[in-house]
């Protein structure tokens, strides 16, 4: 445990979810506890992002429930909802809007405003090499520039769970993955933060994550990085290939 005095409880209880014609999500459940960096490792299609967005409550399971430190998750409940930020891959900000002005939605709409955020604010634009682009509409931002600006709205508000999809495939450049990576470490260790993102990549999940959740057919198997695959990636990837047989 890190030096943090309150650690938060994500549970998924028994989540089920389909779409015409397939079954995405069956009874998944699973818990994570703050301080802790979990991989969703998972192929093209096995349900990565349903499950995020579940978590996010921008979808709605069929059955079950996701609860945090024991009180139901659902649209209704922004006061749960303030507590936790999905990023979705390709992030959908105002045309017109620069990144100052998203960084500042996301602090009033979060109600994460505080003395000397400000400063918090101009690090991380610098870090990520944004600062250049105040004034520019992100309408003319390339995918990776619009993921940094989304990231560092995040960060600012530094929400108890993270939830980001495909944050390595994202289109950010090494500048800005390395202060993804430095961030999530930071936040997880210092803050106690959940960070969830979701990957294809056997070598990242095993090499930045304290748990891998795998998941295939619908289904979900938390493994924990270093006591179960001592962090080797040929341990993980030879559970995968028996799981698809």
């Amino acid at each position: 445990m890190g030096p943090y005095l309150f650690v938060m409880l994500l549970w998924l209880n028994s989540i089920n979810k389909s779409y015409p014609g397939s079954r995405v999500l069956q009874d998944v459940t699973a818990e994570f506890e703050g301080g802790c960096i979990v991989a969703l490792l998972g192929a093209n299609g096995a349900g990565k992002t349903t499950l995020l967005r579940c978590l996010s409550t921008l979808s709605t399971p069929d059955s079950g429930d996701v609860r945090m430190d024991g009180e139901i998750l659902t649209r209704g409940r922004l006061d749960l909802r303030r507590r936790l930020m999905f990023l979705p891959d390709f992030p959908d900000l105002f045309a017109d809007t620069d990144p100052l002005e998203v960084i500042a939605m996301h602090l009033r709409l979060w109600q994460a405003e505080r003395p000397g955020v400000e400063h918090r604010v101009a690090d991380l634009a610098d870090r990520l090499q944004i600062a250049s682009l105040c004034g520019v509409p992100v309408s003319n931002f390339s995918r990776g520039q619009r993921y940094k600006t989304a990231f560092a709205a995040m960060a600012s508000v530094d929400p108890e769970v993270w939830m980001l999809d495909e944050p390595f495939a994202s289109g950010m450049d090494p500048q800005g993955i390395g202060v993804f990576r430095e961030e999530a470490a930071a936040a997880a260790r210092e803050r106690g933060r959940i960070i969830l993102y979701s990957t294809q990549m056997v070598e990242l999940a095993c090499g930045f994550a304290d748990k891998i959740a795998v998941i295939s057919r619908g289904q979900l198997t938390v493994l924990d990085a270093e006591a179960d695959l001592q962090r080797d990636p040929r341990k993980l990837e030879q559970l995968l290939t028996a799981r698809r047989r």
